[in-house]
């Protein structure tokens, strides 16, 4: 069975003024109790990004610790000019509520 967390992303007219078109969209899903490290993720130039991001095993960060072996996660937006894995200074950030994985879960974050 494949799993995959989808999100859309909006990003307010506010938001994609105030940022540059080299600016970093990442995605990811973290686990929703424990670490806070990435279990998947994408990043992509502002100016690259369309608005969706299908996370799978394949965007796992670690082989060993993929998307499919993990049951409640959160998805995260950030937008970044540093494109750093570290929140930086400057960061706007958008987190969902708790997501199952198994139930291949779709969800809208808005960035403001």
């Amino acid at each position: 069975v494949t799993y995959s967390v989808s999100i859309n992303v909006e990003l307010s007219a506010a938001m994609l003024a105030s940022r540059s078109k080299e600016d970093f969209v990442m995605v990811y899903v973290k686990a929703a109790q424990g670490r806070p490290m990435p279990i998947a993720i994408q990043r992509v130039k502002l100016k690259d990004f369309s608005g969706q991001i299908v996370l799978t095993d394949q965007d796992s960060v670690m082989s060993n610790n993929p998307l499919s072996a993990h049951d409640k996660v959160l998805a995260v937006v950030r937008l970044s000019s540093s494109g750093s894995a570290m929140k930086q200074k400057g960061d706007v950030q958008v987190t969902s509520q708790v997501l199952n994985v198994s139930e291949n879960p779709l969800v809208n974050l808005r960035v403001e």
